[in-house]
């Protein structure tokens, strides 16, 4: 029986376009992490078909042999490359995760199958059937059990390297276009920075109505009766003002903050703020109740919206999406699924597969004991 992996994925070009339909030398390999740099296996497919969009299917294992004990010990990281003029170009894009399941079943269904033909060989001759009806039927049992395993194993390739590892391929390449968009030229950041810079630059309203206010008092010192009433009137109405216009001033500096941290953190993550009900730090794990954060409670706290990322004054900016620090207690390996842990505001590796809801995110880095802080994605 051949080994390998079904695999689909999309070409794209320098500028995010889809590549041009046609054939393209790919060369595949897989690391032991996301950015390790030792090659466990590789394996260069020629004349790969590319259709419209830049998508294609392929079958690793063809040419180099994949062993199932490649993944007994933890996911491996595949790179895409493409060969062009007699060298290759860099990574195609962010390595993928590979857990190599159908890659285990097929071998496990290769040793079955011969199992199989030895029983059927030194069991079931043609006396045994004559004589037996329950020998007779012994052989359609067999075949009925191959052939639940090999549709199991169809299932598990289509799971592995179809629409679902695409379909979070899109989504991450969609965060990151969000988080770019964010503090580009044109972005939001930028935009919030020029109308904080018209407020209180060198030439922004807070200036101008500062002189204006100097002026006041001028004219108010030089004046009587009920002309010095009216301005007095007016220095009123215009303190009021400049109360209303230092409210604007903090609320805009503490939304270039949030955004920063959700730009330039190091983090990757869909971000909401909410008001403190606990003393929080970033890392911790968030439950919000009556509309306030606070630390996880218990073991497997099925209250955990996501992950502190930043206190801003009274309030908490937390990540309820994408990848982002969280503190774990080990052991964990790279893709183990997260729960909260006995301790408040700390996550654990799931010990059995969570109910729905109790589940925070994977894990994208190892521990092997202690508390420390890594990355995870949460979902």
């Amino acid at each position: 029986m051949h080994q390998g992996i079904e695999f689909q994925g999309r070409l794209s070009r320098s500028d995010r376009r889809p590549a041009n339909p046609g054939q393209y030398d790919l060369h595949f390999q897989l690391y032991p992490k996301p950015r390790s740099g030792q090659v466990l296996w590789s394996e260069t497919i020629s004349q790969v078909e590319v259709c419209s969009g830049g998508f294609f299917s392929v079958i690793l294992g063809q040419t180099t042999p994949m062993a199932d004990e490649l993944f007994s010990k933890a996911p491996r990281w595949l790179a895409v490359q493409v060969l062009h003029s007699g060298g290759f170009d860099g990574e195609h894009a962010s390595r993928i995760p590979l857990m190599g399941d159908s890659l285990r079943l097929q071998a496990r269904l290769s040793v079955l199958s011969e199992r199989l033909s030895h029983l059927e060989n030194s069991v079931i001759g043609e006396d045994s059937v004559g004589r037996s009806s329950r020998l007779r039927a012994l052989p359609r049992r067999f075949e009925k059990v191959y052939s639940d395993l090999r549709t199991t194993q169809d299932r598990l390739v289509a799971l592995e390297g179809g629409e679902a590892v695409l379909a979070l391929a899109q989504d991450v390449r969609g965060l990151a276009d969000g988080l770019a968009g964010l503090s580009a030229p044109s972005g939001r950041v930028t935009r919030i920075e020029d109308e904080l810079e018209d407020l209180i630059g060198p030439h922004g309203d807070v200036v101008d109505l500062n002189e204006r206010m100097d002026a006041l008092e001028r004219r108010i010192l030089v004046g009587d009766g009920a002309g010095a009433e009216v301005l007095t009137d007016m220095l009123n109405a215009f303190n009021e003002a400049v109360s209303e216009l230092s409210a604007r001033q903090g609320q805009l500096e503490r939304s270039i903050l949030r955004l920063h941290e959700g730009t330039n953190g190091g983090s990757q993550a869909l971000t909401a703020a909410y008001a403190i009900a606990q003393p929080v730090t970033p890392g911790t794990l968030a439950v919000v109740v009556d509309g306030k954060v606070l630390p996880s409670r218990h073991a497997r706290d099925s209250g955990v919206i996501g992950v502190v990322l930043s206190v801003v004054g009274e309030e908490a900016v937390v990540a309820v999406g994408g990848v982002c620090a969280c503190r774990v207690i080990g052991p964990i390996d790279a893709g183990d699924i997260l729960v909260a842990a006995a301790v408040p505001g700390v996550a654990t590796a799931a010990d059995e597969l969570p109910l729905p809801g109790i589940a925070l995110g994977r894990a994208l880095d190892s521990l092997c004991a202690g508390e420390e802080t890594i990355r995870i994605r949460v979902i």
